[in-house]
């Protein structure tokens, strides 16, 4: 019985080879572009979430192979428009040196290479794993500017509610006891991008509605932000009424792995709570147990957005 159920199909002994030959010359064909990927992902703590992306995209198609099993895999001519406009997307950034647009158009060769191989019902049966695949592209520093104005925004204004003065020019401000400054760091971009992608996959694999997959995703977006506006507001204080003793420092950074871990786990434990079925209970210890490891994970390593004091 065993046997049987690992065998492969005949209608995919052919297409499967032919398919993963596909995929290593798309790899060899943009080699450059690949590891430029990996290159960023182990240089920059703002991507290094990306490693476990494809291992977690390859897991998630597995869990599908019943399905694929009972799908006769063609090739859809269809995608090949598409992904013909995907390659010439990376040639067009890889004359202008635009490394997001050579690695998103790499990324969606790859997505784009199954429903032109295989078909688009064995596309659709791997959808999301598909669309994770983009959690891999080391893109949105562009909002870093933007991320550091809102978190000097709040600081501020939360610091005059609290009845301290505040001086503020650009992304430094100055108050009684010392002078601040909301730096790259501070953006909490590192956290975010950490929130939104475990969120993601938190909500896909413990929802069943669209609506609810969404709105888990949307908080997944606007916890990170409030958390590390609070953060930084909480450290600034600390450091106020402390004259700069405690909140800065190593105590900086330990205050901002525990407050960016925690956050993140609290919000996958709200969400647990919310649902007290013994169907989630069942759930939690397979599913959701790989997402509460990458919270523990990720957490530590990308919740640490932190401001640096000016002496």
């Amino acid at each position: 019985m065993m046997k049987d159920s690992m065998r492969i199909p005949v209608a995919w002994r052919l297409a499967l080879p032919a398919f993963l030959l596909l995929l290593a010359a798309v790899f060899w064909l943009y080699r450059d572009t690949a590891l430029a990927m990996v290159e960023i992902w182990n240089r920059s703590e703002t991507f290094a979430h990306a490693f476990v992306v494809p291992p977690i995209s390859l897991w998630l198609i597995w869990r599908q192979r019943a399905v694929l099993a009972n799908l006769n895999p063609s090739p859809s001519p269809g995608f090949l428009l598409p992904l013909i406009a995907a390659a010439l997307l990376w040639l067009l950034g890889d004359l202008a040196v635009v490394n997001a647009a050579t690695q998103l158009a790499f990324t969606a060769i790859l997505v784009l290479l199954v429903p032109a191989a295989l078909g688009w019902p064995v596309a659709r049966a791997i959808a999301f794993p598909l669309g994770f695949l983009f959690f891999a592209v080391p893109i949105g520093e562009f909002m870093t500017p933007k991320l550091m104005e809102w978190t000097a925004d709040f600081t501020v204004a939360a610091l005059r509610l609290s009845g301290i003065p505040v001086f503020r020019e650009g992304q430094e401000f100055v108050i009684p006891s010392g002078n601040w400054s909301v730096v790259e760091a501070c953006s909490g971009i590192r956290y975010l991008m950490a929130s939104v992608m475990v969120g993601t996959l938190f909500a896909y694999l413990n929802y069943r509605s669209l609506a609810r997959r969404w709105i888990f995703v949307g908080v997944a977006i606007a916890l990170p932000l409030i958390a590390n506006w609070l953060r930084a507001y909480i450290i600034v204080m600390l450091g106020h009424f402390s004259d700069n003793k405690i909140a800065t420092g190593a105590d900086h950074h330990h205050a901002a792995d525990v407050h960016g871990g925690g956050t993140l786990v609290r919000a996958r434990c709200s969400a647990s709570g919310a649902q007290g079925s013994r169907r989630f209970r069942r759930v939690c210890s397979g599913k959701a147990g790989l997402v509460a490891c990458l919270v523990r994970r990720l957490g530590r390593r990308c919740g640490a957005a932190f401001c640096s004091q000016l002496a």
